[in-house]
């Protein structure tokens, strides 16, 4: 193999062994999240985990099937194709698993696979969207492209979620002229600086 080759398999080991890593430690992290308040069921958002995860099948049948034509001629590219292979279907069963994943409220925060967004980690949390379903939180620690986090919710839960949100979020910080209503939330200096 020559460097370069050699070079896209480390990474494509690196990443296969972290999307292993994260699967098998789900369950301690969901433990750590505390215990459930609501399951918000699968979100509309994860379709493109699912989409990505469908294209990363199709791309992955070529080394596979590569590995297995190099396997019958004894090709020296062998080792090659094989971990290409694994790196490609350990992604595939990754971004799945993720797409497939539930949202959740638990009793630390928000959970879903990516990670738990604590309670104490959100600064503001926002009704959007036309039909006022879309659940956007703001996080204080605000690091560029991850200072917001949203997800569609079905107009069902939204009143359930409201009160749990209220109940655990008043205990990390004071919600000040805001009033969260069905489809209305008065904005004060703070939100709109937020909303940025």
């Amino acid at each position: 193999m020559v460097w370069a080759e050699r070079a896209l398999l480390g990474l494509f080991i690196i990443f296969a062994a972290i999307a292993w890593t994260y699967i098998i430690t789900a369950p301690r992290r969901k433990k750590q999240a505390g215990a459930l308040l609501w399951n918000l069921g699968w979100p509309s958002e994860h379709k493109m985990m699912l989409l990505t995860g469908t294209i990363l099948f199709i791309l992955a049948i070529v080394p596979t099937t590569q590995f297995f034509y190099l396997a019958k001629i004894g090709d020296e590219k062998l080792t090659y194709y094989f971990y290409l292979a694994i790196s490609y279907w350990s992604t595939v069963i990754y971004f799945f698993w993720a797409g497939l994943s539930k949202l959740e409220l638990r009793e630390n925060g928000i959970y879903f696979k990516f990670g738990l967004i604590q309670w104490q980690e959100i600064a503001l949390y926002k009704w959007k969207g036309k039909k006022g379903n879309t659940l956007t939180v703001w996080l204080k620690n605000r690091i560029p492209f991850c200072s917001k986090r949203s997800w569609q919710i079905p107009l069902d839960h939204k009143d359930t979620m409201d009160s749990i949100l209220t109940q655990y979020l008043s205990r990390t910080f004071k919600l000040r002229n805001a009033k969260f209503k069905n489809d209305s939330l008065t904005e004060s200096a703070d939100i709109e600086d937020y909303d940025k």
